[in-house]
């Protein structure tokens, strides 16, 4: 079955796919897309997990604009609790706000563009200033 997407102002091209999973690239699309109204009809900026891709997706302020984020359970994992098992990624993602917040807006300085997806390497620790 084939599914047809409208063009919004986040994504001006109609993105289309026949049975397949739409591609990262299009996911964030739509990620984006549905965040951007989500806050347009003032629902939560909490973060919250989303399953189906297992990341936690998420809103930082860098400068006068929320730029859309997200980190996968994996990345939180291996960063903060490698040999933990009962960790959750909302949790995690909680306990170290700042520190992920941070690397979001590192990597807009960069010159990346929203959605922000965090790696392992924007979250590995930096050294200390001396």
């Amino acid at each position: 079955m084939a599914a047809t997407l409208a063009p919004t102002a986040r994504a001006p091209a109609v993105l289309q796919w026949c049975g397949a999973l739409p591609s990262i690239e299009q996911q964030a699309v739509l990620w984006i897309d549905d965040h951007v109204i989500a806050r347009k009809l003032n629902m939560t900026d909490e973060p919250t997990f989303h399953e189906s891709s297992g990341t936690v997706r998420f809103w930082v302020l860098v400068g006068e604009e929320h730029v859309g984020a997200s980190v996968g359970r994996e990345t939180l994992h291996y960063r903060y609790h490698p040999t933990g098992r009962d960790d959750t990624p909302l949790s995690t993602f909680a306990d170290h706000v700042q520190e992920i917040h941070e690397a979001v807006r590192r990597r807009v300085a960069g010159g990346s563009v929203e959605p922000v997806m965090l790696r392992d390497a924007d979250l590995r620790a930096l050294p200390a200033a001396p």
